[in-house]
Parts: C-alpha cells; sequence; structure tokens
C-alpha cells in the first residue's frame, strides 16, 4: 500500500507543478499533501527499523528519547531522512512561489480542479501508516477495568532449596533462525544443545514486547511495557515499573545475589533503571564493563562484542560461585542486533555459507558463542545448581534477513536446561513470553506457578492467557490502565524536599524529575502524574483540560505559575517554583526553588484544606486563558492581531527589555514554515522594515544616550520610512530610550502619529508597529519590566 500512496504524491505533485494560469485547486491539498509526505518518510524510517512500521516500539524510544543509541549503524537512514524532510521544505516552498507568481485565488470556487485533493486524500487513506497510527491510539485509549483478576501478584512465595538462576537473552535471536528448511546449517551448536534442553516452540510475542527493554519486562513480570502518563512517565520516573513484581523481586526476597551484565549502555530505553529498581544489586552496561577491557577500542556501534561479554561474564560467575548465596545472573548479547549484526573478531572465520548476508554471520557466530559459553558451565559444574535459561529479548526486526523469516512460523525463541535433565523435551503449548518467569520460578524450587499475567508453560492443567482469550493483545490493551499504574506515582500530599541544583523533588523515599504535575483528588490522594520531558503535549496543555477547583501541585517555571496564578511577577523570571493550590483561585502557596527547599505535609494539607479559599469562574477562565498563551508561547504573552492579511509572517515574537539585567532584545519572526531570529538591537530605539520579498532589516538606530550621536538629526522618523520601501515598520528600544534630556527624542520623533513615546522615562520598554499610513499599535512598558508580545 505504501506504494500506491507515493504514487498518489507524486501524481498530486505532478498536477500541481503543471499548473496553467487560471487553474485552481483547493487550498487544503497543500496541507494534506505535506501530510502525505511526512507520515511517508516517518512510516519509511519505522519500517526500516521493525518490518511492521510504526508501531508500539518506535512510540516508546520516541517518548523514552534515543539517548546512547548506536546511531552509528544508521547514518544511511538518518541521512536520507533529512535530505528527503529537506526536499519537502524546498518542494513546499517552490509551491508557495508558483502560487504566488501564477495568482491562483483560493477564495473563488468556480473551477475548482477536485484531482489534486482527491489524490492527496487518497495518498494518506491508502498510506499504511494512517493504520498504524489508527491501531496505536485506538489501544492508547481501549484501557478498562475488565478481567483484572487474571494479574497474579506473587508475594511471600519461598523456596527451600533454590536453584542458581543464568538467563542469557540472545538479541532478536528467535526461534525461526532454528528452521533447516529455510536457514540448513545454521545454527549447528545450539542444536545439539538443545537435544538436551527443554525446548518451548511455541512461544508467541504480544503487544508492547518487542523491543528489547518490554520483552525483559514481559519475560521478568509478565506483563507488558504500558507506561502512565501518555508514556513520558519513564523520564521523569528514577524508578521503574516499581509497582510491579517481577522475578528480580521474587529471588531478592530471598536472599539471591543479582546481577545484569549487558553490552549496551544501560541509559538506553531504560534497562538499568528496570534492573535497578527490581532487587539487582549489580548492574553493568556499556560504560561499566568498558572499564574492564584490554582494549577499550573494540567495541561496536552498540557497545561490547559477545566474545568480550562471555568473557566477563565467566569472571562474573567465579565471584557468583564462591558466595554462600544463590545467585542469579541476566545477560543481554548484541552481535545479532538488526540490521545486518555485528560480528566478534573471535568468529572472522566462522561465515555462514558464503559469508554474503551479514546478519546471518552474526546469527552463526552467536550460535557458537552461546554454545561454547554453555559448555564453560557445565565443566564449571555450574550446571549441576544452576537453571540455564537462553531466549530471545524479542522477535528480529527488519534485518538482512527478514525475506527468509517472514517464511517460517515466527516465535520467540525459548530454551530451558534445568540440572539432571535426562533427555530433551519439546513444549508446542501455545503460549506467550509473558509465560517465561512463571515457568522458571517452579524449576528453580519455587512454590509458585504464576507471574503477572504469565503462567507455568510446563503444567498442562494451568490454563494459559493467550488460550484463555481469542484475543489475547485485545485483552492486554484492555488492562493496560493497570499495568500503567505499576508505575506507582508519589503521594503528593508529602513532606517535600526539592533539590534545586538537581531538578529532583523528593517525596520521602521516592523521587521525580521536574517540570511535573500531579492532579490530586479529592480525598488528598494523586490522581496523576504528567512529565513534560518527550511528551507531545505541555503541562499548560493538561492543565486547561482541567476543571474548575482541580487540586494541583505543580513544579514548574517560576514565570508560568507566577503568570496562572496572577502573582505580577517578572515575565523573565526563570528560576522554578512549586505552586500547591486549585484551579480558579488566585491563592496558592508558591515558594521559589533553591539549593534545597522543604515543604512540610502539614503546609501542603492546609493549603488544600482551606475553606475561606473561593474558586471563581472568573479567575478559572482568566487561568485557562494565560494557560493557553503559555502552551502557544512558552510564557505568558499578549496576542495582538495586527499583521497585515496579505503578509508572509504568521507570527512575530517581540522582546524589548527595559534594562541591562533583562538581557537582550530581539525579534523572533515565523513564515509558518520556519522560525528566524533577528538580533543586534541596541541602546536607545531601533527600527526594522518588514516586507514579503524581503527579510526584515535593522534600517535605523538611535542611541539618546550617547554624547555624540551617529544621526542626521534633519532626518526623523517619517524622512527615514519614506526612503525605505517596507510593508510595515518595527520601532523598538532596548535599555532605554530616554537618558538626562528626551530632546533628541523629540527631534527624531518630529511629525509621527505616535504618541505613547512621549510618556518614555529611563529604561522603559516600549514597542510600536507602523505603516507607511499611519500607526496601528503602540505599547508602553510597566515600571522596570520588558515587554513580550506576539504579532499575528
Amino acid at each position: 500500500m505504501i506504494y500506491f500512496s507515493i504514487a498518489c504524491i507524486l501524481l498530486t505533485v505532478i498536477l500541481i507543478l503543471n499548473l496553467k494560469k487560471g487553474f485552481k485547486f483547493p487550498l487544503i491539498t497543500l496541507f494534506v499533501l505535506l501530510l502525505s509526505f511526512i507520515v511517508t518518510v516517518a512510516y519509511v524510517v519505522s519500517d526500516y527499523f521493525t518490518d511492521k512500521g510504526i508501531d508500539e516500539s518506535v512510540v516508546y524510544h520516541l517518548r523514552y528519547g534515543l539517548g546512547d543509541a548506536g546511531f552509528e549503524e544508521y547514518a544511511g537512514i538518518i541521512a536520507g531522512s533529512t535530505l528527503g524532510l529537506i526536499f519537502i521544505a524546498l518542494l513546499f516552498y517552490s509551491f508557495i512561489k508558483l502560487i504566488n507568481r501564477r495568482k491562483v485565488n483560493f477564495n473563488k470556487q468556480e473551477k475548482l480542479s477536485k484531482a489534486p485533493v482527491v489524490l492527496s486524500f487518497l495518498a494518506i487513506i491508502l498510506n499504511p501508516a494512517s493504520e498504524n497510527i489508527y491501531s496505536l491510539i485506538y489501544s492508547e485509549f481501549s484501557s478498562s477495568s475488565i478481567n483484572n483478576e487474571d494479574y497474579i501478584k506473587v508475594d511471600e512465595v519461598v523456596s527451600k532449596k533454590p536453584l542458581n538462576l543464568v538467563y542469557i537473552y540472545a538479541e532478536s535471536l528467535e526461534e525461526t533462525y532454528f528452521d533447516e528448511s529455510i536457514f540448513p546449517g545454521l545454527m549447528p551448536n545450539l542444536n545439539k544443545v538443545r537435544n538436551n534442553s527443554i525446548v518451548f516452540k511455541n512461544v508467541a510475542q504480544v503487544t508492547h514486547t518487542g523491543w528489547t527493554v518490554a520483552g525483559m519486562v514481559a519475560s521478568q513480570c509478565g506483563i507488558p511495557l504500558f507506561s502512565a502518563s501518555q508514556g513520558n512517565a519513564m523520564s521523569g520516573m528514577p524508578r521503574f515499573l516499581s509497582g510491579a513484581t517481577c522475578i528480580g523481586d521474587v529471588l531478592n526476597r530471598n536472599k539471591y545475589s543479582l546481577s545484569y551484565l549487558g553490552g549496551a549502555s544501560l541509559e538506553f530505553a531504560g534497562k538499568g533503571n528496570f534492573y535497578k529498581t527490581h532487587g539487582f544489586s549489580s548492574v553493568q552496561g556499556r560504560a561499566e564493563l568498558s572499564q574492564e577491557l584490554a582494549d577499550a577500542s573494540y567495541q561496536s556501534a552498540w557497545g561490547l562484542y559477545d566474545d568480550s561479554l562471555f568473557k566477563l561474564a565467566k569472571e562474573k560467575l567465579a565471584e557468583r560461585s564462591a558466595e554462600q548465596d544463590p545467585f542469579a545472573l541476566f545477560m543481554l548479547t548484541l552481535d545479532t542486533h538488526h540490521p545486518r549484526g555485528h560480528l566478534s573478531s573471535s568468529c572472522a572465520k566462522h561465515n555462514y555459507l558464503d559469508g554474503s548476508n551479514e546478519i546471518l554471520n552474526a546469527v552463526h557466530c552467536s550460535d557458537k558463542l552461546i554454545s561454547e559459553f554453555i559448555g564453560y558451565l557445565k565443566n564449571e559444574g555450574l550446571d549441576k545448581n544452576t537453571l540455564i535459561v537462553i531466549g530471545s529479548d524479542h522477535l528480529s526486526m527488519k534485518n538482512t534477513a527478514t525475506h527468509l523469516l517472514n517464511q517460517g512460523d515466527r516465535k520467540n525463541m525459548l530454551i530451558m536446561i534445568p540440572p539432571g535433565l535426562q533427555e530433551g523435551v519439546v513444549v508446542d503449548t501455545p503460549s506467550s513470553i509473558l509465560d517465561v518467569s512463571a515457568t522458571i520460578l517452579p524449576l528453580i524450587g519455587f512454590e509458585s506457578e504464576e507471574l503477572g499475567f504469565g503462567r507455568n508453560i510446563l503444567n498442562s492443567n494451568k490454563i494459559k492467557l493467550v488460550e484463555k482469550y481469542d484475543n489475547f493483545n485485545n485483552y492486554l490493551n484492555s488492562v493496560s490502565s493497570l499495568i500503567a499504574s505499576f508505575w506507582d506515582y508519589p503521594e503528593a500530599v508529602n513532606s517535600i524536599k526539592l533539590k534545586g541544583n538537581k531538578n529532583k523533588a523528593y517525596f520521602g523515599n521516592q523521587v521525580v524529575k521536574y517540570p511535573v504535575l500531579f492532579l490530586i483528588n479529592d480525598d488528598y490522594s494523586t490522581d496523576k502524574v504528567v512529565f513534560e520531558f518527550n511528551s507531545e503535549k505541555k503541562l499548560s496543555e493538561y492543565l486547561q483540560e482541567e476543571e474548575k477547583g482541580r487540586k494541583i501541585l505543580w513544579i514548574d517555571q517560576c514565570n508560568k505559575i507566577d503568570s496562572v496564578f496572577a502573582r505580577g511577577q517578572s515575565a523573565e523570571e526563570m528560576q522554578n517554583c512549586i505552586a500547591v493550590g486549585s484551579l480558579g483561585s488566585e491563592e496558592a502557596l508558591i515558594k521559589k526553588i533553591k539549593k534545597t527547599t522543604v515543604i512540610k505535609k502539614n503546609k501542603i494539607l492546609n493549603e488544600f484544606k482551606n475553606k475561606n479559599k473561593i474558586n471563581t469562574q472568573d479567575s478559572y477562565e482568566r487561568q485557562v486563558k494565560v494557560l493557553r498563551k503559555i502552551s502557544r508561547n512558552g510564557m505568558d504573552i499578549d496576542d495582538f492581531s495586527v499583521l497585515p492579511k496579505d503578509s508572509k509572517y504568521k507570527s512575530i515574537l517581540i522582546k524589548s527589555a527595559s534594562g541591562v539585567n533583562e538581557g537582550e532584545s530581539f525579534v523572533k519572526y515565523s513564515d509558518g514554515a520556519t522560525e528566524h531570529m533577528l538580533e543586534g538591537l541596541t541602546r536607545g530605539l531601533n527600527l526594522i522594515g518588514f516586507s514579503n520579498d524581503k527579510s526584515p532589516k535593522i534600517i535605523h538606530r538611535l542611541d539618546t544616550c550617547k554624547a555624540s550621536q551617529d544621526f542626521t538629526y534633519n532626518e526623523n522618523i517619517s524622512e527615514v520610512i519614506n526612503k525605505n520601501d517596507y510593508q510595515f515598520y518595527l520601532l523598538i528600544s532596548h535599555d532605554s530610550a530616554v537618558c538626562e534630556s528626551n530632546e533628541s527624542l523629540k527631534k527624531y520623533m518630529a511629525s509621527s502619529t505616535l504618541k505613547l513615546w512621549s510618556e518614555l522615562v529611563w529604561r522603559q520598554a516600549y514597542v510600536s508597529i507602523i505603516y507607511k499610513d499611519g500607526e496601528s499599535l503602540e505599547l508602553l512598558g510597566q515600571d522596570n519590566e520588558p515587554i513580550n508580545i506576539i504579532l499575528r
């Protein structure tokens, strides 16, 4: 379908570029065409990674952030998508020039050609990205509270003779690679291992489990990785799903020594936070393990090669096996990472067949390295009291063997080697990756066969949820709100310690990063917490949606909080504040955050219980209006609809600073596609010309505070304007337009229709917009305060 969509886009472009004079089409065509271009680029880039277009893994990584990803590996797709976006921008610029040149009138409805708009809409409708986005939105809002009884939270389960556990997550190494009809001779060593193992051949991948950290959460906690607060919770919360019970929590309560080793960064996608939250005392990733390498430069774009990882794992096991307590070691390999894999140097001469397919070379090498590591465990006698698990973290994403993988029945790999197993066992029971930990626990000696939504695959009497529900993915989407609640936000009505130098707020033992907004219930419990990190919405947008009287605890920039609660503070105040109050009331407990600021629980509670506080509709409407300005402009800035109707400028942001302590004055303007900054405004008055056919320019400066002036006194502002050919002009003061005397100012403004300038005093902000035929707008700042406005 993507090819049909692209064809529609190209046909629309051809029609527009071949417009004859007088030929008309609906203006909405350009908007829909632009949207078609953007979603097509988004789909192609996403499909490059996922082979499924825009799925939940794409959304997760965009929300959480892409820091510490192996971008070197994706230089081609990054460069290509960047060039594509530049091409789109240039193409639409040419469209606008074409429309202006041929004077296409969109206001007249006669003789409109329907072909471009129909094709542009077809481009959207036929684009598979549209279906992807619809599915994601549907799953986001399809949550309900039904059937939550299926979730099992394991609490006081114990084991009398616990076994050790070694769990190897083999990156993207799915069961399909063992299909000899598709990949003959690809996995010879692990096939031998499987002959003396329990092999689970029907482990399905389910919704929100198809990327590394999601696969880890699913296999260890029995839940898919849903998040709260529209997905941005992971960035604001140092603890990762702390309300969920995972296998690490169970083992930690039973005095296991827990370790994680992974060649990639712990920061990427939050893996480090996940393990640290769930009982692991030793969590080491790329940064930590690199220090232990003999050659720190021997790394791929993603991190350590697998031969290095297994060498370090052997050292870690030597330490753990000497301890009295049982241990569990979880590992994550990297060499088989899509799209092409990374070949360890120890496999330089170990190619698969003719070596032409890079990912299959990496898979073939992984077969060798993993089987050698299992051989090491057996040689050391560790297999006698250790359950060994080898499993894929998720199905392979798009790689150089995807066309072959799609020929098979794609399932996750899962192999378990318990001590004393006499012969191999093949299990075909329908199951999912959620069932992994529930299967591990009884094998290592625990009296539990359920964990989260997982059930013991080996117990034929225990029905698996993937069998219970006809559409298991829809069921999991329906309980996403339960899973999201496991992020376990702190209660806002608590004693709070705020660290201004760290942007963190401590609520007892829990901590969150700010900016953050707590929405409080009538019983003073936390209803919801939202962050602005990687979020598609601003906190001010969330606040706009709340009703009058809604109790809030809001930590953000002081200028925003002061504006909403009408404190009249300077709009330039960038320090952070905490506010406790309710929408519709101008009264609130507000404190500026210093290096360390402490607010006691009773103060917060008293603020919410204040019976004298009045919530009025007028105050609420004023606050919503201010919040809309903050959402649009980043601060509470007044809007003025004064730009000419035919102006190419969609908005002009002006700052007139009334003193050196307020920073620079500037003009920021947007043509709808790009934003530009005009700086260089100097002390006194600055006259700037604006026109559709040339860039804005400072055409005259007047510094009335200089002893010798650099302008001709016989030339006043009207004469300057008449000598220049601009559509309109901005007159902006910086620092001060008046010093000891305003005589030079009077001379400069002679014959002007402007009036408020005559009231200017020392260090007072001033802005006006001027047309050749007269004044349009004139503003005078308050004492010692800048002017910040938007012209539209």
